[in-house]
């Protein structure tokens, strides 16, 4: 039976760095239009089960893919190949608005593997997700747990235009 939810394309769905709208979805794609705040700058990931591809609506941005960083202005695009660690980040203190397309089979919320994060949610092999910035992260089963301070788990980055990630 089909699904007969219609998608909703009014919801602003909100993230630390910022917020997107669903624009369009279909077999084998979704359409999305992201707004990241100034200075902001998304989980270094990467997906399983499909491939993206960043077009830069408004403002410049930073896209990182597979350790390679793209400076990206209005009309600019870049595509992310399905398993590829990648990151986009606004160097401005404007916004930025980028249009992002997935492209696959199997397109859900969840195929995401967060290796870096501003913003404490940090996904570990066996399943543990951290939400929000935690002071600490408890890593283990219960049984054996060991206590990681969150600075010694924080990767700092130098941003382009000077500022630090942090």
């Amino acid at each position: 039976m089909p699904n007969d939810k219609a998608p909703d394309y009014t919801t602003k769905t909100t993230r630390p760095w910022g917020h997107f709208r669903l624009l369009d979805q279909g077999p084998g794609f979704i359409v999305k239009a992201m707004l990241v705040k100034g200075e902001q700058r998304l989980s270094l990931q990467r997906h399983t089960h499909r491939e993206e591809r960043w077009t830069v609506a408004m403002g410049n941005a930073v896209a990182t893919v597979s350790g390679v960083k793209h400076a990206l202005a209005a009309g600019d695009s870049v595509v992310i190949p399905r398993g590829a660690a990648h990151r986009l980040a606004n160097p401005a203190k404007e916004p930025l608005m980028v249009v992002e397309v997935w492209l696959g089979n199997d397109l859900r919320e969840d195929d995401i593997e967060r290796l870096e994060d501003d913003y404490g949610r940090v996904e570990f092999a066996k399943g543990g997700v951290i939400s929000g910035p935690p002071k600490d992260i408890k890593i283990g089963n219960g049984e054996k747990e060991h206590v990681v301070p969150l600075k010694e788990t924080k990767h700092i980055e130098k941003h382009p235009g000077g500022r630090n990630w942090e």
